[in-house]
């Protein structure tokens, strides 16, 4: 196998790209065959990408679904106080079966 000639302009995308990824980019290689096999030559680095890609948008989604979750409970703690239903907060607290009944009860999701 022998180092491919590459243009200016290619040299310029590999910078780029290593510029946002953080990743040292391989000088890709040319077969004997003389053709170029760039699916090989950036699939890792997509894959790698794609991956923390993935990973940040699970940790915004549990995020994202904490907050909601918090704010249907307190929703649903404040409406049980105002009609004075003290005694069934620690059973929706404590209770999932019970919180989610509550939950349709009222309207919340």
């Amino acid at each position: 196998m022998v180092l491919a000639r590459v243009s200016p302009s290619f040299n310029r995308s590999c910078e780029l790209i290593q510029r946002l990824t953080g990743e040292e980019l391989p000088i890709p290689i040319e077969s004997e065959e003389g053709g170029k096999n760039m699916e090989k030559f950036f699939e890792p680095m997509f894959e790698r990408a794609e991956a923390r890609g993935e990973a940040r948008g699970r940790a915004e989604g549990r995020a994202e679904g904490k907050t909601e979750g918090e704010s249907c409970l307190a929703k649903l703690i404040s409406l049980l106080m105002s009609e004075g239903k003290n005694d069934k907060i620690k059973d929706v607290v404590e209770n999932e079966e019970i919180r989610h009944g509550l939950y349709k009860e009222y309207g919340i999701s």
